[in-house]
């Protein structure tokens, strides 16, 4: 016959918290900055990045991922909505 031990509430309770504790560490954390939605330390293409904060140009973008301590993949690519930003620039459209 053996005997069992029930464990306390302190017990329950501890080993209650601990794996609440460990659920969290697990968890993947996102970060709202902005409009830009990311896992914590992750990367996000500077493609992406630049499209979905209004095609600035590449200085300023690089500017704002400092700024807003991103970590960026990728080259700058020519994009279509830039280069025509450029256009109406140099003919004084814009």
């Amino acid at each position: 016959m053996e005997v069992q031990i029930e464990p306390t509430k302190i017990e329950e309770t501890k080993k209650r918290k601990n794996e609440e504790k460990t659920q969290k560490m697990k968890k993947i954390e996102i970060e709202e900055k902005g409009n830009v939605s990311l896992e914590k330390g992750g990367k996000i293409d500077i493609n992406d990045l630049n499209e979905k904060l209004g095609h600035p140009a590449e200085e300023m973008l690089k500017l704002t991922v400092n700024y807003m301590k991103l970590l960026i993949q990728g080259k700058m690519e020519n994009c279509e909505n830039c280069m025509h930003h450029i256009q109406c620039d140099n003919a004084g459209e814009n």
